[in-house]
């Protein structure tokens, strides 16, 4: 029926939406975590592993962590590797949300 679908939808897209802001926070968590072992000279989060982040939806959250925390804004890997994944997941996610009527 049409209103299961309506339901169906609206649970889609809380769900597809709930999935963008958990990788956000765990984007920004990672970075400022990040930042905190490099003042405390412990082991560092590899590089590779905020790439994955943002390719997974989470570029945001790092973006936004980096220049709150004052972390890693002097590598282009992360000034400007990160924005061109981000503006691609972005591009991705509205994609997937129209063509999936999300």
């Amino acid at each position: 029926s049409n209103g299961k679908k309506k339901y169906l939808s609206r649970k889609k897209y809380l769900m597809f939406n709930i999935y963008l802001v958990g990788f956000n926070i765990i984007g920004l968590m990672t970075i400022i975590l990040d930042k905190i072992k490099s003042i405390k000279k412990k082991w560092r989060i590899p590089e590779k592993n905020f790439i994955i982040i943002s390719m997974a939806g989470g570029g945001i959250g790092i973006i936004i962590g980096m220049y709150l925390s004052h972390h890693k804004t002097k590598h282009k890997k992360f000034t400007i590797l990160i924005p061109i994944i981000t503006v691609i997941t972005i591009i991705a996610s509205y994609y997937i949300k129209k063509h999936y009527h999300i």
